[in-house]
């Protein structure tokens, strides 16, 4: 266990990376309903906006969140690799590029 602290480490910080990205989505789904009902109801628009900009805040917290905690788990491969941890790191490697195809997600 304690050869493979940089390694375990990186592999939760991208999975938590994943999750806050995952999340950051599911708040810019929720900005886009809230702006298409706030265009189809006009009268509901000035109620709507104070709940869109607690919504856009959410988004934008998780994705620099979901940011964060790739890079930092970028980092620490890098480190189980110097400390020559013996671990498959292209299992963080996948990960962090399944973590770059999601930034071209369409909500």
């Amino acid at each position: 266990m304690n050869q493979r602290k940089f390694f375990l480490l990186a592999m939760l910080l991208v999975i938590f990376g994943l999750l806050a990205h995952m999340t950051a989505l599911k708040y810019g789904a929720h900005y886009a309903k809230l702006t298409a009902r706030a265009v189809a109801i006009p009268a509901d628009a000035v109620q709507l906006r104070a709940e869109r900009a607690l919504t856009n805040r959410n988004t934008n917290i998780a994705l620099w969140i979901g940011v964060v905690c790739a890079v930092l788990g970028a980092a620490l491969t890098f480190l189980s690799h110097r400390a020559e941890e013996p671990v498959p790191r292209s299992v963080v490697i996948v990960l962090l590029l399944f973590y770059g195809i999601l930034h071209f997600a369409v909500v």
